[in-house]
């Protein structure tokens, strides 16, 4: 091949490049429409259910889903933002 060559296969992956990221931002999703949304609300709402409605479930369990939804609402934001 030739230098000119590979020069056009190299603009040629940088476009192709180019086109799938604005494929995937597009793809991101805004609002109700995440599932880190529902997870905190779910996350909020749990200790209130348990404790209005007597679902009795314990205290460490439920710091325990909280913990989790946390780390997954952050990490996905931070995945979603780079």
């Amino acid at each position: 091949m030739k230098i000119l060559d590979l020069y056009r296969l190299w603009l040629k992956g940088r476009e192709l490049e180019k086109s799938l990221k604005e494929v995937n931002m597009e793809k991101v999703k805004t609002g109700l429409k995440t599932t880190e949304f529902w997870l905190a609300l779910l996350g909020a709402i749990l200790p209130v259910m348990n404790s209005y409605l007597g679902l009795n479930i314990p205290t460490e369990s439920i710091l325990s889903i909280a913990g989790i939804v946390m780390t997954y609402v952050f990490g996905r934001s931070w995945l979603k933002r780079s």
